[in-house]
Formats: structure tokens, C-alpha cells, sequence
């Protein structure tokens, strides 16, 4: 009986700390885009992933939250509004520094000004999430690029994000930097909360050598971690790409992201179908 008992307690203290994490995450999903390490293309794939699903019919609001580097909001041509949060810590209206981009998407330029590090506490980031919240009607989907690398800010993004994209190319230096990413990151993948752990492989010859490294590195997590992957897909060279000034025009020739994104959306959907 007081085994059942201290189980019952443990159940309930369970519940009640998922709801409130869930009251703090708010309803809009979050997925975060993040680099194994730099120049892996993150920004790219969030720039065009987010795009893409707007081209499919969503609304999604893409932040650029890389401390020191403004590269999705140039892309997008966004060169006004941000940052979110002011050198006090305080939050703006989002609606004042949110802009229009390209393709339909909503963009905020940054979360914090940038190269000017701010110290951020738990309640300063649930803030942050929840005024995601204030444009209902406006957006459905969350998407941020957080450049590379496992700060603490970082974690806490990848905390709280219902879909993490993990991004990363095929040579053997970045396939490494991705596991160890995946592997520092751990825990905060495991708090009380399915968050969902995706792959893409960008800068490939070819689709089949997209293929192996998301296999080789699947392969591993699940093995050493207890954690599986999603395959995204892989995205092969395009000179395209190369270029900010090519963006929006490229996304036309832009397959292997318009293919992520009904990817990526199949996934959810399933998700959304299981929990039912």
C-alpha cells in the first residue's frame, strides 16, 4: 500500500509539473533549427524550411536567434525591427518589431541585440516564449534559427521546442559534432517531454550519401543515447544556395526543401494523430 501510494504522489507530481511546463511553452509549436557546428548551413535550411511550409499553406514566424550573426534576417531582406528583448532584459510588443518577409513568412529579426549578451533566466525565456502567443490569427508555427553550438541559452530553447532539426554535412568532422551536439543536449531532450529530434544533411553530392550519414548517425544515437532520429532528408549543392541575393527566386528550384517541409508536416501530422 505505501508503495502504491508514493507511486500515486509521483504520478501526480508528474502530471502537475507537465502542465505547468506546458502553461510556460504556450500553444504555439516551437521548433528550433540548430547547426552542429558553424557554417553547416542552419540558417539555410531555417530560411528555406520555413519558406517552404509557408508556400504550403502555414504562417509561420521565423526568428532569427543567433547572437552574433543577423544572416536569416538578411537573407529574408529584413533589415528593420528587433530585437525582442532590450539590454534590461524587458520584453517589446512583438508586434512592433515583428516584419513582413518574403513568401509570406513573418520575421523577427532577433530575440536580443545582437553581440550584446543578456543574461537569461528561466522566467525571462518562458517571457519570451509566450509572447510568441500575442498575433493570434497571424502565425500557427514557431520557427528559430539558433546558428551552432549548446550554450545555456541555447539548451533552454532546445528545452522547451516541441522539434528540434539538427543540421549538419556530410564530412566526418561535422557528422561527429552532430552526435556530440545530440549527446550534449541529452537531458534537455529527456525533461518530462517528447520533443521530437530531426536530421538533415545538408551539402550533398547526392541523395544516397544523404542517406548514409543520417543512418550513421542514427544508428549511433540510438544505440548510445536511446534516442531515434527523424530523417528530413538531405539537401544537395546548390550554387543557389551560396548566395542571400538569390533568396526568395532559388526557393523555385528549391525541391529537396519543398519535399522537408511536406516531411516535416507528415511528421507532425502523425504526431498530432497519435496523441489523439
Amino acid at each position: 500500500m505505501i508503495d502504491q501510494a508514493a507511486a500515486l504522489r509521483d504520478l501526480v507530481r508528474q502530471q502537475s509539473a507537465a502542465q505547468d511546463a506546458a502553461k510556460k511553452r504556450g500553444s504555439l509549436p516551437l521548433t528550433l533549427v540548430v547547426g552542429s557546428k558553424g557554417g553547416v548551413g542552419a540558417t539555410t535550411v531555417a530560411v528555406y524550411l520555413s519558406a517552404s511550409l509557408a508556400r504550403l499553406g502555414r504562417h509561420p514566424l521565423l526568428i532569427d536567434a543567433d547572437l552574433y550573426r543577423s544572416d536569416a534576417a538578411t537573407i529574408c531582406g529584413v533589415t528593420e525591427g528587433g530585437p525582442l528583448v532590450d539590454e534590461t532584459g524587458g520584453c517589446r510588443d512583438l508586434e512592433t518589431v515583428v516584419r513582413p518577409g518574403p513568401c509570406g513568412l513573418s520575421v523577427l529579426p532577433g530575440i536580443w541585440p545582437t553581440g550584446k549578451p543578456v543574461a537569461v533566466t528561466d522566467a525571462t525565456w518562458h517571457r519570451i516564449r509566450r509572447s510568441f502567443e500575442s498575433l493570434p490569427g497571424q502565425i500557427d508555427h514557431v520557427v528559430i534559427d539558433s546558428g551552432s553550438g549548446h550554450g545555456e541559452v541555447r539548451r533552454k530553447m532546445w528545452a522547451d521546442a516541441d522539434d528540434v532539426i539538427v543540421v549538419t554535412r556530410p564530412n566526418d568532422l561535422a557528422v561527429m559534432d552532430a552526435y556530440a551536439l545530440i549527446k550534449i543536449m541529452r537531458d534537455a531532450t529527456l525533461q518530462g517531454r517528447s520533443t521530437r529530434l530531426h536530421l538533415v544533411v545538408n551539402g550533398v553530392r547526392h541523395a544516397a550519401e544523404g542517406a548514409d550519414v543520417f543512418a550513421r548517425i542514427d544508428r549511433s544515437c540510438r544505440r548510445f543515447l536511446g534516442l531515434g532520429l527523424n530523417d528530413l532528408g538531405a539537401v544537395v549543392e546548390h550554387a543557389a544556395f551560396q548566395s542571400a541575393r538569390e533568396f526568395p527566386a532559388a526557393l523555385v528550384a528549391a525541391s529537396d526543401f519543398t519535399d522537408m517541409a511536406r516531411r516535416f508536416q507528415q511528421v507532425l501530422s502523425e504526431s498530432r494523430e497519435a496523441a489523439a
